[in-house]
């Protein structure tokens, strides 16, 4: 027995710590609804053939097969468009769509990395689009405002990318291998990268490459410098410039608390799906840039009715969130409810008269739990320490007999008397 053990990259979550989960969970459900997002749920397992029928959605992860035909879902994107497939009729777009469920990958597990996680979506669907990034920063912005976590929202545009390979005349063969390996910058360091674009692109542009990532320029003032590089870009560059600098200019206008919002010229994702701009979520701290979320537009990833459909989401690591949230001992974790552990002297002859003190503290929102079997009173205390209980309520045959109940503060240690339940209830209350 001592050797079982669950699959590496898996969690066991109970009590406390899966309390924990539901309540973060909750939050961005609630910011979810605000915004007009209507939740769905598909099937854990979907059939092959869809991957084949998505336009571009070659390069998925390593999943895990169910027998010859079916896969467990390794994302919510592939659910949705199989949704939106599925219920061409029942659509109506704009199609604003939030999923929070398990997904599962073959990929070997790491820090902060899983086989099996919560992954937490919301997409918008439609024909047309309109800055719609602005909309999902805002409600990042409320979310991290809610569990107070300043986070850096990282923005790029693939035709800049493609206008920067342009520019440096890098050979069109090259551009994947090109921007895949400089959105590592940040995890690989320079040096690595340096050694591993040599292999396919020449010292010298590799130089000029790095001088651009040096611009310590803002926002604005790096893309007007970048529009003056690329005038003679006639296919790429200057539209994904264009894009995101009307973006920037009504971000600006908007005053965010907990998002910093910044333009990386070497951030890149999802190459093979997204359309123009896609975006990441870090938590910034001295020990790493961990991504919290990401995401990106995908329009022409499939269609509906022959149209094109204009795609926009962002996908949340919840089991991140949750882990720093949880390092740090946040507040928002605390539990406000009062724990409330009826000690047992000899509930067979007095339990009809414990059981109404009960049902009157649950009805007052209190959690409750009278002790089911008789133990020594020390056993007792010693469990509702270990759970963290707030409050003993002592009822044996002195308490029943005189009509009174006495209250223990198991974190002040003090003793309290009352001749009503209703007194006792006030009197946590204002605690």
């Amino acid at each position: 027995m001592n050797n079982i053990k669950n699959i590496k990259g898996t969690l066991d979550l109970f009590g406390n710590n899966l309390i924990k989960l539901k309540k973060l969970i909750k939050i961005f459900e609630k910011y979810f609804i605000l915004y007009g997002y209507k939740q769905i749920e598909t099937p854990f397992i979907e059939k092959f053939n869809i991957i084949n029928k998505i336009k571009k959605y070659n390069n998925y992860p390593i999943f895990f097969k169910i027998k010859k035909k079916y896969f467990l879902i390794f994302d919510l994107t592939i659910p949705l468009i199989r949704f939106c497939l599925t219920n061409i009729n029942k659509l109506i777009l704009p199609f604003k769509r939030y999923q929070i469920q398990k997904v599962w990958r073959g990929e070997k597990p790491q820090n902060n990395r899983y086989r099996e996680f919560y992954q937490c979506d919301i997409d918008i669907i439609s024909l047309k689009s309109n800055y719609e990034e602005i909309e999902i920063v805002k409600l990042c912005d409320n979310i991290f405002n809610k569990l107070n976590l300043s986070v850096i929202f990282l923005i790029n545009h693939k035709d800049i990318l493609y206008g920067l390979c342009e520019y440096l005349n890098i050979y069109k063969k090259n551009w994947f291998f090109f921007i895949k390996n400089i959105d590592k910058i940040d995890k690989k360091g320079e040096k690595k990268i340096k050694k591993i674009l040599i292999k396919k692109i020449k010292k010298e542009k590799i130089n000029k490459i790095f001088y651009f990532f040096k611009k310590k320029k803002k926002n604005i003032k790096f893309l007007l410098y970048l529009k003056k590089k690329f005038k003679k870009n006639k296919k790429y560059g200057l539209k994904g410039i264009k894009y995101l600098l009307k973006f920037f200019k009504i971000i600006y206008k908007i005053k965010l608390k907990k998002i910093k919002i910044k333009f990386e010229i070497s951030l890149s994702r999802g190459l093979n799906y997204y359309s123009k701009t896609f975006f990441e979520i870090k938590f910034l701290n001295k020990i790493n840039n961990l991504s919290l979320g990401g995401g990106g537009r995908y329009d022409k990833l499939f269609k509906l009715n022959n149209k094109n459909i204009k795609g926009i989401g962002i996908s949340f690591g919840i089991y991140r969130i949750y882990n720093i949230l949880n390092n740090i001992n946040y507040k928002f974790f605390k539990n406000k409810k009062k724990k409330i552990l009826i000690i047992n002297f000899k509930l067979n002859k007095y339990y009809n008269y414990i059981i109404k003190y009960f049902d009157i503290l649950i009805k007052n929102k209190f959690i409750t739990f009278i002790y089911p079997y008789k133990e020594k009173i020390k056993k007792q205390i010693k469990y509702a320490i270990l759970n963290k209980y707030n409050y003993l309520i002592f009822l044996g045959n002195k308490e029943i007999k005189n009509n009174f109940l006495k209250l223990k503060d198991l974190y002040k240690k003090k003793e309290k008397i009352f001749y009503n339940i209703y007194k006792l209830i006030n009197f946590i209350k204002k605690k």
